[in-house]
């Protein structure tokens, strides 16, 4: 393991990233399609190594959120098909012509304006994905318009590669999402009926994985966010498939504190010692990531045991009672997110324990914790590993060719 100074870390578990995503796909029948999501700095796994190792393994498209990250990994050297699942502005069509990206269109005003770029440039070899919205109601273009902005795209000689929606409640509302399912689904057959076809047509997230009995007739791609890093969108979902966590946040114990009864602990005390009580700190708070609101609610494993958070979490560190453990002493790996022994930390109970989802508590994680990839099969570089899309594009270019991250011609 490469070395850092500060004894926290995250630990990205290669072997299960691969396992989900041959778990995904054997969902559904040889040949389909997928979209590896890897929006937000993967999830909070690392863009980079994440989408290079999904390369590695023949993904058939990556998903980002906006222009920026696409621009990113193509100067990074990643070739796989790249689609923007955000809105991009007209003034950077060409930008994405020139990294050979796929974009979105989501409205009818970007449609026109794409439309304009296609007759004014003859060389205009540009992949779009239709999004239409169903019940979202937030990107996408309206259903009473889609079929009319559609075909006047295709007039142009535009490639129309895909068409896509996205579910709103696929972990809430099953009467909802089937809907939606009916509406994108009588679109793309009404578009059939017109000649106008699709390679790539995609519905699915991993809350919609649910009913993919429902959509596999017309649907021929998936795109999976967070089921890729082995966390569960929903309870649903764990009848469906098996997933293996991908992301382990780790520590060890700065120190150990000994607390007399009705001694205080941290900011405001918000922590009152009841009896005499062993205290370990950790260096972990929320500017890690770490949620502060997991203070004096929140759980970590310690020797195998589960060990109650006491007091605030703090930006850098929080405090964690040990009284009940025997031996314990500082430098004893603690483990905030992941396994030790028999016994497991999910982000599915984490984020519960504060009122917020595992998505979120992902993204949450800084950059400041150094990412570690582990493989028992695939070799990984410990300098890609450890840095994040910022730290990456803040190098400078001498750097980067130390690396071997500059953009080959």
């Amino acid at each position: 393991m490469d070395r850092f100074y500060r004894q926290s870390w995250i630990e990205i578990n290669l072997d299960n990233l691969y396992l989900n995503l041959q778990g995904l796909k054997a969902l559904f029948p040889a040949g389909v399609y997928v979209m590896a999501v890897i929006k937000a700095d993967a999830y909070g796994h690392g863009i980079l190594p994440v989408a290079r190792f999904l390369e590695s393994k023949m993904i058939n498209y990556l998903g980002v959120a906006s222009l920026d990250e696409a621009i990113f990994l193509r100067q990074q050297g990643i070739r796989s098909p790249i689609l923007v699942l955000g809105q991009i502005e007209p003034q950077d069509i060409q930008i994405a012509q020139f990294y050979g990206i796929t974009i979105t269109v989501a409205s009818r005003e970007f449609a026109e304006a794409l439309r304009r770029f296609v007759v004014n440039n003859s060389d205009s070899n540009i992949k779009v994905h239709i999004k239409v919205d169903t019940g979202m109601r937030r990107l996408g273009l309206e259903l009473r318009e889609a079929e009319q902005v559609i075909l006047q795209l295709f007039m142009v000689g535009l490639e129309l590669e895909g068409i896509y929606t996205h579910l709103s409640s696929a972990d809430s509302d099953p009467a909802f999402t089937l809907n939606q399912i009916n509406r994108f689904e009588g679109l793309v057959k009404r578009l059939k009926s017109r000649q106008v076809d699709f390679k790539l047509v995609h519905i699915s997230n991993s809350a919609g994985l649910v009913y993919r009995r429902r959509f596999e007739g017309v649907c021929n791609m998936i795109r999976p966010g967070l089921a890729l890093y082995g966390a569960y969108s929903g309870d649903e979902l764990k009848s469906v498939v098996k997933l293996y966590p991908v992301l382990s946040l780790k520590s060890r114990i700065a120190s150990i504190k000994t607390l007399r009864k009705g001694e205080g602990l941290g900011y405001n005390h918000s922590y009152i010692a009841d009896t005499k009580r062993r205290i370990a700190v950790i260096p972990v708070g929320y500017g890690d990531g770490y949620p502060r609101l997991l203070s004096n609610r929140g759980k970590v494993l310690i020797r195998e045991s589960f060990c109650p958070i006491v007091g605030r979490v703090c930006m850098d560190y929080l405090f964690v009672d040990v009284t009940a453990l025997e031996g314990v002493s500082k430098g004893d790996e603690v483990v905030l997110i992941g396994k030790q022994g028999i016994n497991e930390i999910g982000v599915e109970y984490l984020s519960a324990c504060y009122g917020s989802i595992p998505y979120e508590l992902l993204c949450l994680l800084g950059r400041r914790l150094p990412r570690i990839y582990v493989s028992r099969k695939y070799r990984v570089s410990p300098e890609e590993g450890r840095m994040s899309v910022q730290d990456l594009m803040d190098l400078p270019i001498a750097s980067r060719e130390r690396l071997g991250l500059t953009v080959k011609n």
